[in-house]
């Protein structure tokens, strides 16, 4: 491949150097095999990732479609929409053993801290358990 220092010098490349080291940048369609991107990627145009296409990022709208998604964050991580989200089977909350101490208000978890397993909702001031009747 020909890459530029920007000053008007060409030089080569292979592909794999290319994309260890360098920053690409274009308001075109760019089209990944396999790889990984280890920073920050900002998307202007369109990212079709896999042959054939399986995940589409662009800045309106966004497809990811694989037969197993893991979205790993150590910090928060927000999931957002303007009209709605919808779960097409089966939302999992895992157990807690502890209650986060001042989470935002209207989250939700499960924990067996009152001796039974159910949700808790937070009110903004105390988490209060979601009972069930038959």
């Amino acid at each position: 491949m020909i890459i530029t220092d920007g000053g008007g010098n060409l030089s080569f490349s292979s592909i794999t150097s290319l994309i260890d080291t360098q920053t690409i940048t274009t308001t075109g369609t760019i089209t990944m095999g396999t790889g990984s991107v280890n920073t920050d990627l900002t998307v202007d145009g369109t990212l079709n990732i896999g042959s054939p296409v399986h995940s589409t990022i662009n800045n309106q709208s966004s497809t990811i479609d694989v037969d197993s998604l893991s979205l790993l964050s150590s910090g928060s991580m927000l999931l957002s929409s303007s009209v709605n989200v919808t779960i097409e089977d089966v939302l999992v909350l895992p157990e807690r053993t502890t209650n986060p101490s001042n989470p935002p208000s209207g989250s939700l978890i499960v924990s067996s801290s009152a001796g039974q397993l159910r949700p808790y909702f937070w009110d903004g001031s105390t988490w209060q358990g979601i009972s069930f009747t038959s």
